[in-house]
């Protein structure tokens, strides 16, 4: 079959129109320059060119060049059922996923010398509390003086993290009795992997002012250099100032991971 350029109409017999419903196979090449619709199989083997609007609805098959490198195409969503379960699709090529949240077990921290996070309070160190089903770290009483208190834990970036992207820690809290002033502090070293040596602090947040309204309070984190699998050790700090002896104390409702993912 020799080389064609013109319209479907021309090439049907009779004048028919532009739509073959039959199976088309073109064995030598093809230029299409007018509109063509075919809706049924179409198998091309050899190099095809489509110059005009041509709508493909049937069985599609090309097994040689296709030039595409002018017009626009347009087509449908792939769906999950035209992906092969075999298929080798890198994270890379995956939709990127802004901010996903990644718990921290408020049990998890740990208080000043390392030690398990205790259930009674202990000089510098945040303690474990639950009161009517309510779980939360908290801080020392002050009795009219200034307290702080400290917490630890270490976490590590997941494996879906995209690396430099953002980075963020999220923490719940509330002042039970409202004092004087009452604030929460954040400080993140990553850790070498291999001396477990740290760097300078890459929170860029100052610190908070918790008040009796609770808050979700958001420490942005230094993401350039970071990737997935990468060490972090956080310092949480609050700090009680009690004047009129109030008592109020910080109470640490949440901790959360926040980062960009794929997959």
């Amino acid at each position: 079959m020799p080389a064609y350029t013109g319209t479907l109409r021309e090439l049907l017999p009779g004048n028919l129109g532009n739509v073959a419903a039959e199976v088309l196979t073109f064995t030598d090449a093809w230029t299409w320059s007018g509109a063509s619709v075919f809706s049924g199989a179409f198998t091309a083997s050899s190099t095809t060119t489509l110059s005009g609007t041509t709508t493909l609805s049937g069985a599609v098959d090309f097994t040689s060049t296709v030039d595409l490198s002018t017009g626009t195409i347009t087509y449908r969503a792939i769906l999950n059922a035209d992906v092969s379960a075999s298929a080798a699709i890198t994270r890379a090529k995956l939709a990127q996923e802004d901010l996903a949240v990644f718990p921290i077990q408020l049990s998890s921290w740990r208080q000043a010398d390392q030690a398990p996070m205790g259930i009674t309070g202990t000089a510098g160190d945040h303690f474990y509390d639950v009161a009517t089903n309510v779980h939360s770290l908290k801080g020392n009483t002050p009795s009219s003086s200034t307290v702080t208190d400290i917490s630890l834990i270490q976490i590590i970036l997941p494996e879906n993290y995209v690396d430099g992207q953002t980075v963020q820690i999220r923490i719940s809290a509330i002042v039970d009795a409202v004092a004087d002033t009452h604030t929460l502090d954040l400080e993140v070293y990553e850790a070498n992997a291999t001396t477990g040596a740290v760097g300078s602090d890459l929170n860029e947040t100052t610190i908070k002012t918790v008040t009796g309204t609770a808050q979700q309070f958001t420490f942005v984190i230094t993401e350039a250099g970071l990737v997935s699998g990468d060490r972090l050790n956080l310092l949480m700090t609050t700090v009680n100032q009690d004047a009129d002896g109030s008592d109020g104390i910080v109470d640490i409702f949440a901790t959360d991971l926040l980062c960009d993912v794929k997959g």
